[in-house]
Order: C-alpha cells, then sequence, then structure tokens
C-alpha cells in the first residue's frame, strides 16, 4: 500500500531508503532480514555500511546476477519491458501466488487472490514493478559479499519453485560464511510456511551479534571477556 512514485526503485535505491529507515528510527545498528528480493537490500546495506548491520538474515534469497532468468533480462529492453508488464504483469495472479507456496492450497485462498489483484491494480503499480526489474544490480557487488564479517544465516524452502535452492549452490560460492537452514516441504515463502524456523535463524544471528558486540567492547576497555 506504500505509494507509487515516478522513480526511486533498484537495489541501489531501496538500500538508501533502507538506511534512511534506520536513521528515522535512530538505530545505530540492527540485524536485517530480507526476503527474496530484499536479500540483495540487506547485502548490499551491509557491504556498503557494515558498521549499521549487526547481522543479516536471508531468507529464499535472490541476490545474484545469475538468479536473473530470461523473462527479467528481456524486461530490460526498451518497450519490450513496458509490453510484457501491460500485457502480463497482472495476468495470472491465482497461479504465482499458489507457485510461491508448497502447499497452494492453504494458503492461496480465493481471498488472498483478490487480495494480490487489488493491490496490483493501484495506479503505477505495473511501471513500479517494471523500474524495480530493471534496477535490479548485483554484478558490482556479489563478488564482495564474502567478506562481509557479520554473522549471516540463511534459511531456504527445499520445495521453492520461485528461487530454487538449487541455486544454493552459488550462494556457498559467494557467501561461504553463511549457515543455510534447508526447511523440507518449504516454498519461496518460509515466514508463512514455516515461521518458527525463521525466528531461530533471528534469534541465532541476534545472539551471535550480542556476543560480538560484548567481546568487542570488552577489548575496547582493555578486560578479558
Amino acid at each position: 500500500l506504500s505509494e507509487r512514485t515516478s522513480s526511486g526503485y533498484g537495489t541501489k535505491e531501496h538500500t538508501a531508503d533502507l538506511l534512511a529507515l534506520l536513521d528515522a528510527l535512530h538505530l545505530e545498528r540492527a540485524v536485517l532480514v530480507g526476503h527474496s528480493y530484499g536479500a540483495g537490500i540487506v547485502l548490499r546495506a551491509a557491504l556498503e555500511h557494515p558498521e549499521r548491520v549487526a547481522g543479516v538474515v536471508l531468507v529464499s534469497p535472490f541476490a545474484l546476477d545469475a538468479q536473473m532468468n530470461a523473462t527479467l533480462r528481456w524486461a530490460r529492453v526498451p518497450l519490450v519491458g513496458e509490453w510484457m508488464f501491460a500485457t502480463s504483469f497482472r495476468g495470472f495472479s491465482g497461479e504465482k501466488l499458489q507457485l510461491a507456496f508448497a502447499d497452494g492450497t492453504r494458503f492461496a485462498s480465493l481471498a488472498a487472490m483478490d487480495e494480490v489483484e487489488a493491490l496490483q491494480s493501484i495506479e503505477g503499480t505495473d511501471a513500479a514493478a517494471l523500474a524495480t526489474v530493471r534496477g535490479m544490480s548485483y554484478g558490482d557487488v556479489e563478488n564482495r559479499y564474502a567478506s562481509l564479517t557479520m554473522p549471516v544465516r540463511v534459511v531456504w524452502g527445499e520445495a521453492d519453485r520461485v528461487t530454487p535452492i538449487r541455486t544454493s549452490r552459488l550462494f556457498a560460492e559467494h557467501l561461504p560464511q553463511a549457515t543455510v537452514t534447508r526447511v523440507p516441504g518449504v516454498g519461496h515463502m518460509p515466514p508463512w510456511e514455516a515461521p518458527a524456523t525463521v525466528i531461530d535463524a533471528i534469534r541465532a544471528v541476534l545472539e551471535q551479534a550480542s556476543t560480538t558486540a560484548t567481546l568487542d567492547a570488552s577489548s575496547a576497555h582493555g578486560s578479558a571477556p
């Protein structure tokens, strides 16, 4: 339900928005959780401002250039993208919603489908979605993911059909320091299908970040932990 503006979409812009939100909330450091497209946002934020990020939790992550499929790449072509989004972005919303879950019958209710269609019908949604696709940028940062020193955990549904778990081998190359939790029988939406697992990952990163902060403080004061 956020407003649709004429610009300001893409990983770089959304990362700036995230950091501005931290400023507005007067949060010096935070554990950031990114789901799907959001994973690329929190990873970029952690790279650009590691002093602001105590830890990272990625859920069904989409944050590598190799994940850009043919549809997304064609959408970047002038006029072609406009035609694609004008003709098909709002179509098949029910099928798209079901695709996000291992058990589509449980969460992809008629009410949920109606809600998705209503949100997609808001003026400016097509343009905003297309601008976001065209603003996806990972090639300039993905080779630096391995340099992150804060705790990183990944939660990935083994039945994910949107960002298939086979991509995890690519993430292992770029994020060798990450702890990965594979969730059987769960699709692209672990926060809905396996919320306890996501909460456990967040709690684990919070505990790691707290321990690190305590050790750093003790070191700064010259005392043993």
